[in-house]
């Protein structure tokens, strides 16, 4: 492949990912992939934090990422928040 396909490959490949992240089409997980960033969770690890926290208001991507720390895991996780809920004075 001569140097302008390869440029006009790589800029048609930037374009359709920045259209896919601005519809909001990838996921955080995802995108960190794209990067070569994530740290995709061990599926058990996964499983586990699915099983005990899923609900209405905290969600799982498909494929959350994986912290490891001593003594356990991080994974990630959205949490729902309402737009007319009061801020806790307290944390």
């Amino acid at each position: 492949m001569d140097a302008e396909l390869k440029l006009a490959a790589k800029k048609a490949a930037k374009q359709d990912l920045e259209a896919k992240v601005t519809a909001g089409d990838l996921s955080q997980s995802e995108i960190l992939d794209v990067l070569g960033l994530a740290f995709p969770a061990d599926p058990k690890v996964a499983e586990r934090a699915k099983n005990k926290w899923a609900s209405n208001d905290i969600e799982f991507d498909d494929s959350p990422l994986e912290s490891a720390a001593e003594g356990g895991s991080w994974v990630s996780a959205w949490v729902w928040i309402r737009d007319d809920e009061p801020e806790d004075e307290e944390k």
